[in-house]
């Protein structure tokens, strides 16, 4: 029933200039709510991460740069942070910086940008392809305007040059299926192990969606000894493989990242399932959520739709599932679910408007009531990324963000000897105030870190000795007020030991290096 009634003409295909007017001014509320301020510090959405970014970036032009001084270059590889995925991205833009001879963040983030509207255009042409026109458009419509990935998509972030590569492999994937032949296999391939290479955690989804779609032509013992299958998997898997499991084993610069990603205790705790939904709830909302898992009974009659979205689920849940600490505590991991939502909620809206088309409502009236509904979601969408900034502006205060880290590095004298408790993990501060040195962690992360990582129980002045008066620094930086109090052990070490050299509403500088009497 619902095959016919979404397969049936619509008036979007009477008047496809309609159609692209619609897409027209959805792309232009999206592109103008995404490059507003965009050259402004990022510290509206996950900036620990993207400050990171910046700093990795910050590494590759100063050490490549021949004019840069030497006091820069001692810098910024101080500053240098672990890569935890191929540093694309960063050295893209370390490049841009050579060009134009200074730093910025809107160039990053303006490419962030364009891979989200390229990943958008596959999402409606693999709804297009999947359903049907207004599907497509109000596929388009969801990818583009959900708050959450109007914040992610505009980060100096790996994420949204992940997922456009994840959609264009699963839309190569689907092309492949519909006439198996050597080249879209080898499309395909390349597409998704361009996907692994970015970030591991894309592989789970792109081989579901190859896995089901696979399997649904074919039984699984003749998919196992079909010669595609193992092209696909050798060539998908190769860069990632090699990238990442040299990380682990050969310069074990990855090791550290991979403990903390799976934690088998953590599934006995209600920790991972109340962090798990909390994310979905914020990256796509319940709504949206239970309308996507309503989609699956409904398209049981469609043989591709159907292998396609059990398969990019079933890799989303296995993904939760080997991830699970990043899946409970780190949202913008969940960022993969969005292309999922929006192709389904893209098939409910075409079922419902395929209704409408067997009324005797003109055209017209129901052109109008659908452009509507669009642009509300889409200004609504807009208005929660505005409010949300606006909030976090009074708050936070952009600009003494940044006045604050520029004090502190000329009060340490850019000291690479600093110790950061800071809500930030020290990331504005080493940025903005040209300082390194090493995170004391928050006391969340210190109970985490004693409940799942077998951290013993030591106040902070045995946790201090032991782990870090090997490396002589010379200050110790609080930023985090609330955190500070939270960790009264080290702060009546920190006030019993060590002169206090700076204090502020805004921080206090302990200096390390003169112990009280």
């Amino acid at each position: 029933m619902t095959s016919s009634v979404i397969d049936q003409q619509d008036f979007f295909l009477k008047k496809p200039l309609f159609r692209w007017f619609i897409i027209g001014i959805l792309c232009t509320l999206a592109l103008g709510i995404r490059v507003y301020r965009i050259n402004d510090p990022p510290l509206e959405f996950n900036s620990s991460r993207q400050y990171q970014g910046a700093l990795l970036t910050r590494y590759y032009y100063y050490t490549a740069d021949p004019s840069a001084s030497e006091w820069q270059r001692q810098r910024a590889k101080a500053q240098k942070p672990p890569n935890y995925e191929p540093p694309v991205l960063e050295k893209i833009t370390s490049q841009f910086y050579r060009i134009t001879d200074r730093e910025s963040f809107w160039f990053p983030r303006l490419l962030s940008v364009i891979f989200w509207f390229i990943g958008g255009a596959g999402i409606f042409v693999l709804s297009r392809k999947l359903w049907n026109r207004v599907a497509a458009v109000l596929s388009l419509t969801v990818f583009l305007f959900l708050p959450f990935g109007i914040l992610a998509s505009r980060g100096f972030l790996p994420e949204p040059l992940m997922i456009m590569l994840m959609i264009l492999s699963c839309l190569a994937i689907v092309h492949y299926t519909e006439k198996p032949n050597l080249l879209r296999l080898m499309i395909a391939a390349l597409l998704a192990a361009a996907a692994i290479f970015i970030k591991v955690q894309s592989v789970f989804m792109v081989f579901g969606a190859f896995g089901a779609l696979m399997i649904s032509r074919k039984k699984i013992r003749q998919l196992l000894v079909h010669p595609h299958s193992w092209i696909f998997l050798i060539v998908a898997s190769a860069p990632g493989a090699i990238y990442y499991l040299r990380g682990l084993f050969l310069s074990e610069s990855l090791q550290s990242q991979a403990s903390w990603s799976f934690m088998p205790r953590l599934f006995l705790t209600p920790l991972f399932y109340k962090g798990w939904l909390q994310n979905v709830g914020l990256i796509v909302g319940f709504s949206l959520l239970i309308l996507t898992l309503l989609t699956l009974p409904l398209i049981y009659a469609r043989k591709t739709p159907r292998a396609l979205l059990l398969g990019l689920w079933t890799g989303y849940i296995t993904f939760c599932l080997v991830f699970n600490y990043h899946a409970s505590t780190h949202h913008y991991y969940h960022l993969q679910i969005i292309p999922l939502v929006a192709v389904s909620v893209g098939f409910l809206g075409a079922v419902i408007l395929a209704r409408l088309n067997e009324s005797r409502i003109h055209w017209k009236l129901r052109a109008a009531v659908l452009a509507i509904v669009l642009v509300a979601f889409a200004l609504d969408g807009m208005k929660q990324v505005i409010i949300r900034r606006n909030w976090q502006e009074k708050n936070m205060d952009f600009a003494k963000v940044v006045e604050v880290a520029k004090d502190i590095g000329n009060h340490v004298d850019h000291s690479l000897r600093c110790v950061f408790l800071d809500p930030e993990y020290g990331s504005t501060l080493k940025y903005h105030g040209w300082l390194a040195g090493w995170i004391w962690y928050s006391a969340t992360d210190i109970s985490i870190r004693r409940t799942f990582r077998g951290l013993s129980a030591e106040n902070a002045q045995e946790l201090y000795l032991r782990e870090y008066a090997g490396h002589k620094p010379e200050f110790f930086i609080v930023t985090d007020f609330k955190d500070f109090e939270r960790q009264g052990d080290l702060k009546e070490f920190l006030t019993s030991h060590f002169h206090i050299m700076a204090s502020t509403p805004w921080y206090v500088i302990f200096d390390i290096t003169r112990e009280l009497k």
